[in-house]
């Protein structure tokens, strides 16, 4: 985010925040290489689909982690204002696909979460593992290609972008196509989370008040002294029935917990960059400390989502110790030849 014209001030000012992100590389590469590790495992508590969502979602996690270390580093090494602005206008190539892939596939991952929920007993006929592939393999594409608008191509709304924005043109910068399209996309990511949470939420009252009645069911039932055959046949399949719906509803409310923090990780990762580009869209020009601090926030979530599936998950934190455990004893044995 450096011009031509005042890097030096900027890189002085603002070079901690660099050595952050650089300082973040080792932690955002083991976290996704260790969570990628765990996923392809058998036993981590997730279905096939979404083991195969989370993995492409680690994968952008680790790119972009890469990307934003590389373009910090390339921040604090001495070079020219012409060479700095340069590797300023192709910034957008290390952060756009990420932008729309990571915002695409949580909503895959919500929608995916939302036919489980609903749909129990048909979802496996609904999502299979070729249909879940294919969607997602156009899904990932499209998004992909959207980045389109990060390349400083002349002439161009995203080539006028780039070349303004490294310039600290802001002015320039108002109604300016690209921050309508990305701040819009991000805004259908959110309102597709929140509908398929809201809706995920009335479906667990509605288990809730289920098992509430056949609750009522059976203790009205265990009170009658002489009791029927038949009635004896339905009050144990309503038992079976009380016993099924509670053992869902907590496996539902685990993986909304899930679901949930990965919305938030996500959010969190580009909600301030989204902030940032309405501010600019309506002409409010903003100190450069604020994009800055967004480079940091956006580099530290790119570990954050290993915690999620550490704390919510128990399957997950149980073969997570059992891959650290045979890592340890491999190296222990390699190093004690």
């Amino acid at each position: 985010m450096a011009s031509s014209n005042s890097s030096s001030e900027y890189l002085e000012t603002y070079s901690t925040l660099f050595y952050l992100n650089v300082a973040q590389l080792p932690l955002s590469v083991l976290a996704n290489a260790f969570t990628y590790c765990i996923l392809r495992q058998s036993t981590t508590g997730f279905d096939s689909v979404t083991k195969m969502l989370i993995k492409a979602l680690t994968v952008c996690y680790a790119a972009y982690g890469v990307g934003q270390a590389i373009t910090s580093l390339l921040q604090i090494v001495p070079m020219s204002a012409n060479a700095r602005f340069a590797i300023c206008i192709y910034q957008g190539v290390l952060s756009f696909p990420w932008f729309f892939v990571t915002l695409t596939v949580t909503s895959l991952l919500n929608l995916n979460r939302y036919i489980l929920v609903a749909k129990p007993l048909r979802y496996h006929h609904i999502v299979t593992d070729r249909r879940a592939v294919v969607v997602m393999s156009a899904a990932i594409t499209s998004a992909s290609l959207l980045a389109i608008v990060g390349l400083p191509i002349p002439k161009t709304p995203s080539g006028d972008f780039m070349m303004n924005f490294c310039k600290s043109n802001m002015d320039a910068l108002r109604g300016n196509f690209v921050l309508i399209f990305c701040a819009s996309f991000l805004l259908m990511a959110v309102f597709t989370s929140i509908v398929s949470t809201v809706s995920l939420l009335v479906i667990a009252r509605k288990q809730s008040k289920a098992i509430a009645d056949v609750e009522i069911a059976v203790t009205a039932a265990g009170s009658t002294v002489n009791q029927r055959k038949d009635h004896n046949d339905t009050l144990a399949h309503d038992v079976e029935e009380m016993v099924t719906t509670r053992r869902q509803r907590k496996s539902n409310r685990r993986a909304l917990l899930t679901i949930f923090l990965l919305n938030v990780v996500v959010f969190i990762s580009w909600f301030p960059l989204t902030i940032i580009y309405v501010l600019l869209g309506v002409g409010v020009n903003f100190p450069p400390v604020f994009g800055s601090v967004y480079v940091f926030l956006s580099m530290s979530t790119t570990w954050w989502h290993c915690l999620v599936y550490l704390i919510t998950n128990r399957m997950f934190r149980e073969t997570a110790k059992d891959v650290f455990m045979k890592t340890l004893r491999i190296y222990c044995s390699n190093t004690t030849k």
